[in-house]
């Protein structure tokens, strides 16, 4: 969904910042109407933990990736930007192993580097 909207946003030539401004709005506007129809544990949540992930969710993974995603389309096209969102487990992956601890399995490892070798690959050939 993100390569369709990313090359949506290359056809149209949709500025970063008003696909971002875009986005955070409506989800912000949508909030209530996804409240009262999913039944939520919210409020069993401390304060705390509410706020780090209205931060997290809201601020960077909401307005921040979007806004760096769509200076990718910008700057180096939708088709080759679509070819990173590919990456998004393997940064994930590491990631958790470097702030968490948590251990890759090797088979876990051998599909990271399938990822990145076919990015590679894709971001090489001449029709990208």
């Amino acid at each position: 969904m993100w390569a369709y909207f990313g090359l949506l946003a290359g056809r149209w030539n949709v500025r970063a910042v008003a696909a971002t401004a875009s986005i955070a709005i409506l989800s912000f506007l949508g909030t209530p109407i996804w409240a009262m129809l999913v039944p939520m544990r919210l409020f069993h949540a401390s304060i705390p933990a509410i706020a780090l992930q209205a931060i997290y969710q809201g601020a960077l993974v909401g307005v921040v990736a979007t806004f760096l995603y769509m200076r990718v389309v910008a700057l180096l096209g939708s088709v080759r930007a679509a070819l990173f969102l590919p990456l998004i487990p393997v940064v994930t992956t590491l990631t958790g192993a470097l702030f968490l601890g948590e251990k890759p399995s090797a088979l876990e490892f051998a599909g990271m580097l399938m990822v990145v070798a076919g990015m590679a690959l894709a971001l090489r050939s001449r029709g990208t």
